[in-house]
């Protein structure tokens, strides 16, 4: 019998080795399987903080981004308004000058026009010298009486015109003379 209890307890043994040994192997599973689930967790944590920080990352460049594009809006814009500026006091040089020039030429054509009446007057004076004295040499001695047409012609050469009207009046050809006015 003692064999009996021997068999009984080395299968007791050998039942109760196996059943640790089963106990053992599913608390390892349990553990490897906790171990897998705590390592897919941190996976997971890590993935998600790599995201974030992508996504912060991502977010700090489109902020720089577009601060950068403000500024070069806004130098642009600076620049704009700076050439604005210079073309406009160019053109008012441009302007200022071009008014002094006309200003010169009109003053220069109204000394011209000055010149020019002065000399038509001057002219017209010496040809009313010139009537005159023709009038004066053909005039004749007092005693005798000229015709009536000679009267007139000295009549005309007599008068004085002023200077000033001579400006106004026209000056223009002689009439044509026909062929009937011929004798």
């Amino acid at each position: 019998m003692d064999m009996e209890k021997v068999m009984e307890r080395l299968l007791f043994a050998q039942e109760q080795m196996a059943a640790r040994q089963k106990a053992d192997r599913e608390e390892e599973r349990r553990k490897e399987k906790e171990e897998m689930e705590e390592c897919r967790r941190k996976e997971e944590e890590e993935m998600e903080e790599c995201r974030r920080k992508e996504k912060e990352e991502m977010e700090e460049n489109r902020r720089k981004e577009k601060e950068e594009m403000e500024e070069n809006r806004r130098k642009e814009k600076e620049e704009m308004e700076e050439n604005r500026k210079k073309d406009k006091e160019d053109l008012m040089a441009k302007l200022d000058s071009y008014q002094e020039k006309a200003e010169i030429g009109l003053n220069e054509l109204l000394a011209r026009l000055e010149d020019v009446r002065q000399t038509n007057r001057r002219e017209l004076q010496e040809m009313m010298d010139v009537n005159q004295a023709r009038t004066d040499k053909k005039a004749r001695p007092e005693g005798e009486k000229p015709a009536s047409a000679n009267r007139k012609l000295e009549a005309a050469g007599l008068r004085e015109v002023p200077i000033q009207d001579t400006e106004v009046m026209p000056v223009g050809e002689p009439k044509k003379k026909r062929r009937r006015d011929r004798k």
